[in-house]
């Protein structure tokens, strides 16, 4: 039996900057690997090197580890991209490490609670 998606992933292109929303649920999700193909497969297509992603709606997170993996497992053929991750203060601690985690995977990320201040620092790359 094929269990429904509690997330959506809501994308679109502005001023050269792939913007992605990411809301509904994924605390229950036993594994995250559909939602980051999902992912992969809008960055593909999209055609940029700049991407704002908005979590601030979504429940639950990944884990430390699961965001140790995700970084240092990304594919060889994920574009990339410099990428301003939109999220909400309670999950600084753990976005705080998935920030220095990218740095040290020669990702370029940054952390940030207001949307405006993430387009601005993305213009100025």
């Amino acid at each position: 039996m094929k269990k429904e998606k509690t997330y959506n992933i809501l994308s679109s292109v502005n001023d050269n900057v792939l913007e992605v929303i990411i809301k509904g649920d994924i605390s229950s999700l036993n594994s995250h690997q559909t939602m980051l193909n999902e992912m992969l497969d809008i960055e593909k297509s999209a055609n940029v090197n700049k991407q704002l992603v908005d979590i601030r709606k979504l429940k639950g997170r990944l884990t430390t580890i699961e965001l140790y993996s995700l970084v240092r497992d990304y594919p060889a053929d994920r574009p990339r991209m410099i990428i301003a991750l939109v999220d909400t203060p309670e999950y600084a601690e753990t976005a705080s490490f998935h920030e220095t985690t990218a740095f040290n995977a020669a990702i370029k990320l940054k952390w940030f609670t207001d949307i405006d201040k993430a387009r601005e620092w993305l213009k100025g790359k």
